[in-house]
């Protein structure tokens, strides 16, 4: 269930920051600094959920592996 969330907070990054992009190319509608802060944080904020999932995939690889009894 967290994988669907975080994978939904992936998406809207990636939609957010299109759509702002596409919008800040054709119409100025926030100033450059504002634009480039706008986009780092959500740059950031993909990152740190990318990481999350993958983190979360992988702890949850080896907690398979020792309910199974392959890990001590």
């Amino acid at each position: 269930m967290i994988h669907k969330s975080l994978l939904f907070i992936l998406i809207a990054c990636v939609g957010i920051g299109a759509a702002m992009t596409i919008a800040e190319i054709w119409f100025v509608i926030l100033g450059w600094d504002i634009y480039a802060k706008a986009m780092l944080t959500l740059t950031i904020i993909f990152v740190v959920t990318g990481f999350f999932m993958v983190v979360k995939t992988d702890f949850g690889s080896v907690k398979k592996l020792k309910d199974d009894n392959y890990l001590d």
